[in-house]
């Protein structure tokens, strides 16, 4: 574990840390399978009933492997 996510650790604890890659790996699923349909952000938002910055927020977790 880098130096930042060991501060970053302290700050928000140890388990918060841990599932960040999870979280970014569904959101980079989300996004790709997003622009695979062809779809807009504002598009998926109304599809799911969330505002459109929601979906920003996800895609914006998006971890590319």
């Amino acid at each position: 574990m880098s130096d930042f996510f060991k501060k970053y650790a302290a700050i928000r604890g140890e388990q918060h840390v841990q599932k960040l890659p999870l979280e970014g790996t569904i959101a980079a699923q989300i996004k790709t399978r997003r622009k695979q349909l062809n779809m807009f952000q504002q598009e998926l938002a109304d599809c799911i009933g969330v505002p459109k910055p929601t979906i920003g927020r996800i895609e914006g977790r998006a971890y590319k492997s």
